[in-house]
């Protein structure tokens, strides 16, 4: 117990002062420990820690601090009719409340697309913007990812999005792990792809340093379209695991896909990975491994699933491969730039239920409980979800191809000056 305590207030110290205490509990998890009075002393250490109680407290330093509960005007009128002293309040109240209603006790606010938000407390935005962010499931992504992130769970407070960014740029780790922007010396490229699976390309990324347990490299798989990403580490990168991975975590779980890409390296040009792709008549599409920008996109995703695997295991040395089924789920429920969907939801129809919605339930979560006890309405829901796959694939297509002839425009333009 004596070793546990000291653990707890290791892990404690280092946590609280940046990404919050709320994540204290889980951080203890993810580093293997546990013991049956865990949770209880958690609970007590932050009852005590004047940072964990009054982290966000200075309105100088908090956007969303109010001595007020935001919501209770809009209670106070939906469920007893109770208006504002001033005219002029009163007006305003009532051009606002227009989003606004409230369902069993809980204020909702209507989205500029339908969709349902959940309005949220001072108290319980703090606990979702640090779980969204730097929780289970979060990839200490940017103000403007993190903000789009909190909508797409389906939460609102009026400080959304100055909350996002203020909690982004005070992120210790976020801080350390900054990106360093590079320029290439080509021009863009754009790959179009005629179906979800229709081009999958396939890197390596490492040496990876420190090492975990001998594991030294990660294999990744990403769709073109989707975005959607496949990976798993490797101690040698060897033409028989490639050419496993190939059909035991793409063809079989997706289809077959028409090409690949990949560079020429060993891994990639050999008989195992020839004959799968043979057998299943998959084109393979090779560039020089030096010419790295000839797979942009690969070289995209592999920055990005690194950068997330180097802040979420901040605090845990050699231990990346055991956060390496994080760093996916992670990069698969964020909204991407290019087409404005989560992966998730371009594969499945609807977006994955992550650990901030069972922290603070969000609207689907509260109307899937209800749900569950009508067999008709949860298949009615899940066939809405699928009719509604290809309009969103669709829609991702159209800004996809128009993101990337805004970021072509700007970016062949800086290349020639």
């Amino acid at each position: 117990m004596e070793e546990a305590k000291k653990k707890l207030l290791e892990v404690h110290e280092k946590t609280s002062g940046d990404e919050g205490a709320i994540s204290l509990y889980h951080r203890l998890q993810q580093l293997g420990y546990f013991w049956p009075s865990m949770s209880a002393e958690v609970a007590d250490l932050q009852s005590q820690c004047p940072t964990c109680q009054f982290h966000h407290s200075n309105e100088e330093v908090c956007a969303t601090f109010i001595s007020t509960d935001w919501r209770t005007p809009f209670l106070e009128y939906f469920l007893e009719g109770i208006l504002p002293p001033n005219p002029k309040d009163v007006y305003r109240l009532k051009r606002l409340a227009l989003r606004y209603f409230v369902e069993g006790g809980t204020l909702f606010r209507k989205g500029f697309h339908g969709e349902l938000l959940r309005c949220l407390s001072l108290l319980k935005s703090q606990m979702v913007i640090r779980e969204t962010h730097a929780g289970k499931c979060g990839e200490h992504q940017g103000k403007k990812r993190l903000y789009q992130c909190l909508l797409t769970l389906g939460y609102y407070w009026p400080t959304i999005k100055k909350d996002a960014a203020y909690f982004m740029k005070t992120c210790h780790t976020c801080q350390v792990q900054a990106n360093l922007i590079h320029t290439h010396p080509t021009s863009l490229q754009n790959m179009a792809t005629p179906w979800p699976s229709h081009i999958w390309r396939l890197d390596v990324i490492g040496l990876i340093n420190p090492a975990s347990r001998g594991y030294i490299w990660i294999l990744v798989a990403t769709k073109y379209f989707t975005k959607w990403v496949e990976a798993i580490p490797l101690r040698i990168a060897t033409s028989a695991t490639v050419a496993n991975f190939i059909r035991e975590h793409i063809i079989t779980h997706f289809g077959i896909p028409y090409k690949l890409i990949s560079d020429n390296g060993t891994p990639f040009i050999n008989k195992d990975v020839r004959e799968v792709l043979e057998h299943y008549q998959v084109k393979h599409r090779r560039f020089t491994p030096y010419y790295p920008q000839g797979n942009g996109q690969a070289e995209a995703t592999n920055r990005m699933l690194l950068r997330i695997l180097s802040k979420m295991v901040f605090y845990y040395r050699n231990n990346w491969r055991a956060h390496l089924a994080d760093v996916l789920w992670a990069y698969r429920s964020s909204p991407k730039t290019a087409t404005g969907f989560t992966p998730f939801l371009l594969v499945y129809g609807t977006d994955t239920i992550s650990p901030t919605e069972l922290v603070v339930p969000s609207p689907r979560v509260m109307q899937g409980s209800e749900l569950e006890v009508d067999v008709n309405m949860c298949a009615e829901a899940w066939m809405a979800d699928l009719e509604g796959l290809d309009e969103a694939r669709e829609l991702a297509k159209a800004r996809s191809q128009r993101n990337y002839q805004k970021m072509a425009n700007v970016y062949n333009k800086a290349l020639q000056v």
